[in-house]
């Protein structure tokens, strides 16, 4: 008999094989980018493994039949069906569970959010997972013995770089540059013909934004028209290379590249306001032709560069290695080692993909699954950078920066910081002297009847009226005292007086004022005048007792009578304390009487440091009752006092009118002494430097609270990659970045060479430029790809030496126009046939729009306006959030990672959290809508009408001069006529009092910036 539960057994199978080929048809309609499934593997694999495999796949077992360690077990999931649906994380079991919608997973707490939003994005992406991975069972943490197929072996990229000679060809045209030989040789293996060369205006346009990112001037565009030498177009790519805008169009290159932003990229997204620093570094290398082998090693080693290098070249050295520490962080503080792995993987992953184009950083967890690089080739990698110390930019829970690395040489730096410590220390100084004055004027209680608020105080202390004291050498007489009750506690006030030590040189003077007022309950208590600081157990230098009969000192370990007292009446006790000797001698006056000692010796106990004046009762026998005591005349300075009998003939307003004075000056003092601090005693870099050495242990899974073996430091195996010396002393970086410089290793100017090339034509040789793996493009052209890499190397690495290169070819000049014939057999034209027309990048556009209205402002850009770093109090809930504005190039726009800059972000800008090798563009709605309507183009759109209308008052003159401008063209006599009447019919609906001329020639301005002749390059 079959029960209904069998039933459901039974159609189990077939409703899996239909969910499968349903769920299958839509997940592979589109194969995942390198950029997903970079992300599935540092971000994704690692949090299964964690958190799910445990009970829904590790070992083969899965509860509710949910397996959650392959893509089908995801997709076609368990018995409450499948675990997510690509594309809709909210309607998502796997992602309702995490969010403990209804469903609680995992069971022993909720995922940290930042989990949850990766699972998310994960999902609406599509679940990205290698394909081709049939393996249920979760990879291992690292393999017993990793060993690379020879498929790794034969890879093409691993290869050694060879010098290909370039092939004859039949074309005397296309046989001058060896770019055209080889390309026109596989052009004619396919039966194509390349393009004729394009005009010289649209050639002029297309170089100067490759080179510069701006447009030509229509002088330049009149100059080159007219130039008939035979070196015309070499003059015109010499001109651009020399322009300080060139460094900043491919400065930007490498910025994509490198993942720059000007934040952390922790939850709160802490600003980084010294990595403008390294921007500018890169632009200036760029323009300066900076060698790539030498680029690179100072981004990893710049710090070890500079301890040899000339003092000049020190600052710029040091810069470099903010290249390294721009790593993006993780975390709220700067101890947490629970998440600075993260830091590091970012750290590997962007080297591995910039610099080698291998996704080094998927080999955190387990040996990589496509790649010949073993999880023991990544911590070889990672304790390079683990034996380093990076510059923490702070976080929520420390809220500064630490660890600034000076940007001058050691030596410079401690005399700098010294000059400063005694700047401030003087200020210090000064501020104490003035509120020294102020607080002895409130140590006689008439100014208000609260003690000051730097006292401190029990609160039986009180100030009384009608009582004070009759002595007139400090201040005159007043009507109020300070009062402390007759009891046995240890109750007292206490007065900061500045901070003195066996150094200090001058003596000081101490004046108060008191008597003895009740004693009923018992007078034999001492309390005590005495100097300390409580920071360390009080460990008092100078002590004075008294009680309700006498005054005594400390001599010999016994107490020492001075002066006798008498119930009721004032006595006047004056100090003079050397540090130097470490002894005190004093005064006591009575109203008729005298009584002094010399030379009282120090607590033997102090501990060297004095910060406070206190009358208390610490350290004195707590059985016996105080005196009722009344205290007055506070009164402290570094020169002799007056004696008791004297009469100081200050008034009391004209105490007043002092003290106002006087705190005026500390506000300017305290306001000067801030400007002083805020800003560095010497100049620093947000960068990098040795830490402690000592190789990296395996982290089980990429937990680093799972620690395994211990590996050596070095390099990636199948590169040539070997150990460290045993008991290398420094980090590595140096020896690393030597590595990846060096001409064994085949991949470094293949993928330079390979982004060049990229940036130049619109599509690499190798399609995935991030990507030189096995999993990554084969090269179109691989021997052309070797050609340059040879040629490169033998420039010394110059890049502007590869420009002419190309630029100089007779493929870089072709024209754009689509011939049926060649299209038929190569629609994508990855044999380079034509010219690919290619749309203007968000920098470009926006440094256009500038240039044209007269308003760009093209010097260098700087720091950024950021909050004052003592205001920083951002947090995952309230992180920082900024956008400032300028008319300086877009390169120098301030770009954050948690939330993107909203211009750069709707144009298709770099993704700062990531190395970008290829910016995706999009045509969307709301860039039209930006182009047309946004008051930031209308703005640009009319300063560009009012320059037209400047030059010419006649409209035809104006079109001409708009087109020379915005497409390096003139127009055609139809196209002057078209634009008249649209600026006819425009103004005609504009109001009267409206400026019309100008506005609608504004309006056709807006036109011809949002047409696809302005917008795309040919």
């Amino acid at each position: 008999m079959t029960t209904s539960r069998q039933k459901k057994r039974s159609v189990l199978p077939l409703l899996q094989v239909i969910s499968i080929s349903l769920i299958s048809s839509v997940a592979t309609a589109s194969e995942p980018t390198a950029d997903q499934l970079a992300f599935f593997e540092n971000e994704i694999r690692p949090l299964l493994i964690k958190h799910c495999y445990e009970c829904h796949g590790d070992g083969g077992h899965a509860e509710g039949e949910l397996f959650l360690n392959s893509h089908q077990g995801v997709i076609v999931g368990g018995a409450s069906g499948p675990a997510a649906i690509a594309g809709k994380a909210k309607e998502s079991l796997l992602i309702r569970a995490v969010e403990y919608r209804g469903i609680e997973m995992p069971p022993n707490g909720k995922l940290p959010q930042s989990e949850i939003d990766k699972l998310n994005r994960w999902v609406e992406m599509g679940i990205p997972w290698p394909q081709g991975e049939n393996d249920p069972a979760a990879p291992p943490a690292v393999s017993k013995k990793f060993e690379p197929t020879q498929e790794h072996l034969e890879h093409w990229a691993f290869q050694p770089i060879t010098s290909p000679t370039p092939p004859e060809v039949a074309r005397t045209d296309w046989s001058g540059n060896p770019i055209d030989r080889f390309l026109l040789a596989s052009m004619q293996k396919q039966g194509i013909e390349p393009n004729g060369p394009a005009t010289r205006g649209v050639l002029l346009r297309r170089v100067t934004y490759d080179l510069t990112g701006l447009p030509p001037t229509p002088e330049e565009l009149n100059a080159f028209l007219a130039d008939e030498s035979s070196d015309a177009w070499e003059k015109v790519i010499d001109r651009l290379l020399a322009s300080p805008h060139y460094g900043e169009r491919w400065g930007r290159h490498w910025l994509d590249v490198a993942r720059y932003a000007d934040t952390a990229g922790d939850a709160s997204d802490y600003p980084v306001p010294d990595a403008y620093k390294y921007r500018n570094y890169v632009i200036n290398s760029f323009n300066n032709d900076k060698p790539y082998d030498r680029f690179l090693i100072e981004q990893y080693a710049g710090d070890l560069l500079a301890a040899d290098a000339p003092p000049e070249q020190y600052e710029e050295l040091i810069t470099a290695t903010t290249h390294l520490a721009l790593s993006r962080r993780f975390g709220y503080n700067d101890t947490n080692f629970l998440y600075f792995h993260l830091t590091i993987q970012d750290l590997l992953d962007t080297m591995g993909q910039s610099v080698l184009g291998l996704s080094v950083g998927c080999a955190r967890c387990h040996d990589h699954k496509f790649e010949p690089i073993s999880a023991s080739d990544y911590y070889a990698l990672y304790g390079i950078f683990s034996s380093s110390k990076f510059t923490f930019p702070g976080a929520e829970e420390v809220r500064a920066p630490k660890d600034l690395v000076p940007a001058i040489p050691p030596e410079k730096a401690v005399e700098l910081q010294k000059l400063r410590e005694e700047q401030v220390a003087a200020q210090n100084q000064k501020i104490r002297d003035l509120l020294s004055f102020v607080a002895n004027f409130q140590g006689g209680f008439e100014s208000t009847d609260k003690l000051p608020p730097d006292w401190g105080s029990d609160p039986q202390a009180v100030v009384v009226t009608g009582s004070s004291s009759p002595f007139l050498n400090v201040a005159a007489v007043g009507n109020r005292a300070l009062q402390l009750p007759n009891d046995p506690r240890n109750l007292g006030v206490r007065r900061p007086i500045g901070v003195f030590t066996p150094e200090s040189e001058e003596p000081l003077f101490i004046n108060v004022d008191f008597r003895n007022v009740n004693a009923e309950a018992g007078g034999d208590g001492y309390y005590r005048v005495a100097l300390d600081h409580p920071e360390n157990g009080f460990s008092p230098a100078v002590e004075v007792f008294v009680n309700a009969h006498h005054v005594a000192i400390r001599r010999d370990g016994a107490f020492a009578e001075v002066a006798p007292l008498t119930m009721g009446e004032w006595y006047n006790l004056q100090l003079v304390v050397n540090w130097k000797s470490k002894n005190f001698s004093g005064v006591v006056t009575g109203p008729k009487e005298s009584w002094s000692f010399e030379d009282a010796p120090f607590n033997p106990s102090w501990d060297g440091i004095a910060n406070s004046w206190v009358i208390d009762g610490h350290g004195t026998d707590s059985t016996l009752h105080r005196p009722q005591r009344e205290l007055d005349n506070f009164w402290v300075q570094n020169e002799p006092l007056l004696s008791a009998r004297e009469v100081n003939p200050v008034t009391a307003e004209t105490f007043a009118g002092q003290i106002a004075e006087t705190q005026g000056k500390v506000a300017e003092l305290r306001k000067s002494l801030d400007e002083l601090n805020s800003v560095p005693s010497f100049p620093t870099v947000y960068g990098v430097r040795e830490g402690t050495v000592e190789n990296a242990r395996m982290q089980m899974r990429g937990e680093p609270d799972r620690l395994g073996d211990e590996v050596p430091r070095g390099y990636i195996e199948i590169l040539g990659g070997e150990k460290f010396p045993e008991n290398y002393p420094g980090s590595g970086r140096l020896l690393l970045a030597k590595w990846l410089t060096a001409p064994e290793n085949p991949l470094t100017d293949r993928v330079i060479v390979n982004r060049i090339w990229q940036y130049h034509f619109g599509q690499a040789i190798v399609s995935t430029p991030n990507d030189f793996g096995v999993r990554g493009a084969r090269p179109t052209h691989p021997e052309l790809l070797d050609f340059l890499a040879t040629k490169f190397r033998e420039s010394g690495h110059s890049f502007k030496a590869m420009h002419r290169l190309i630029l100089t070819s007779r493929a870089y000049q072709v024209s754009s126009d689509n011939v049926s014939s060649a299209n038929e057999i190569d629609p994508t034209n990855i044999w380079f046939w034509r010219r690919n027309n290619q749309r203007m990048d968000a920098e470009s556009l926006r440094d256009t729009w500038l240039t044209l209205s007269g308003e760009l402002d093209d010097s260098m850009g700087g720091s950024h306006p950021f909050p004052p770093i003592p205001q920083w109090g951002f947090s995952q809930h309230n992180p920082f959030d900024a956008v400032y504005d300028s008319n300086k190039r877009t390169v120098y726009l301030m770009t954050q990672r948690i939330k993107r800059h909203p211009f750069l972000a709707l144009f298709d800008g770099a993704d700062p959290n990531a190395s970008t090798g290829k910016r995706e563009s999009t045509t969307t709605p709301s860039q039209a809508l930006f182009m047309m309507n946004d008051p930031s183009m209308h703005q640009r759109s009319y300063q560009f009408a009012l320059r037209l209308t400047q030059e010419s008052s006649e409209k035809p003159e104006q079109i001409t001069r708009l087109y020379q401008m915005a497409l390096s063209r003139v127009p055609t006599d139809e196209e002057i006529r078209r634009a008249e009447r649209f600026c006819e019919s425009y103004a005609q609906n504009l109001p009267a009092d409206a400026d019309r001329p100008n506005l609608s020639l504004a309006a056709y301005v807006r036109v011809i910036l949002s047409s696809n002749e302005f917008l795309y390059l040919k």
